[in-house]
């Protein structure tokens, strides 16, 4: 939800999507707290999907959190590309964490746009449990009991 508040009102270059841009405008005008309780309502259809496959006992479906990827990237990775049957050599795999690092990204985002212009890699990388107040987490709850629990993020 942060990182969607974020990529709506500051990094995403505008879409020809109206629907999409009516809600970034929407999101724009508020004030900061009132902007993710709106964005937290307009996930509420994707936040119900994610309740549906969360708990899933199969093989086949793997979940990983990005905090643990981020604290860890060759471990995670790797178990994240084996599931998909992609075996790598140590050098290949260190290949892979180069190109697709934040920084990477962020240098061929940058030489895509416009001199001047911001990244669609934010510098401000709070998350939810440096800016979600009670009403945030409230809003959560009442769309999808126990969701966030489930996916290993508290509450408090």
């Amino acid at each position: 939800v942060v990182s969607g508040y974020y990529s709506a009102v500051k990094t995403h270059r505008p879409t020809h999507l109206a629907e999409v841009e009516r809600v970034r405008d929407e999101i724009r005008a508020l004030p900061f707290d009132e902007g993710l309780l709106l964005l937290i309502e307009d996930a509420a259809p994707r936040l119900r999907e994610i309740e549906t496959w969360v708990d899933v006992d199969d093989p086949d479906v793997a979940s990983f959190r990005l905090e643990d990827v981020n604290a860890d990237p060759r471990h995670w990775v790797d178990l994240m590309l084996k599931h998909c049957g992609v075996n790598l050599s140590t050098d290949e795999l260190e290949t892979v964490l180069h190109d697709v690092s934040r920084e990477a990204l962020q240098a061929r985002d940058l030489a895509q746009r416009e001199a001047g212009s911001e990244s669609h890699y934010r510098v401000d990388r709070k998350s939810f449990r440096d800016v979600f107040k009670p009403e945030h987490h409230a809003a959560l709850e009442a769309i999808v009991p126990g969701l966030a629990e489930r996916l290993g993020y508290p509450s408090a």
